[in-house]
């Protein structure tokens, strides 16, 4: 018997303002520290299931 399924519901991510990340920048003393943040964020890698 084959049921129909309901929809999964699609939801948008939550985004950080401008300010707030600048703010985050600026929390971290470490350089190295901030240059790896930096260098994710802006390579917009993101955390996320893997449906491998």
């Amino acid at each position: 018997m084959n049921l129909p399924r309901p929809k999964k519901e699609k939801k948008l991510p939550a985004v950080l303002t401008v300010d707030e990340v600048l703010r985050i920048f600026a929390a971290l003393p470490n350089l190295k520290h901030k240059t790896i943040l930096m260098l994710t964020y802006s390579s917009g890698l993101r955390i996320g299931k893997w449906s491998g």
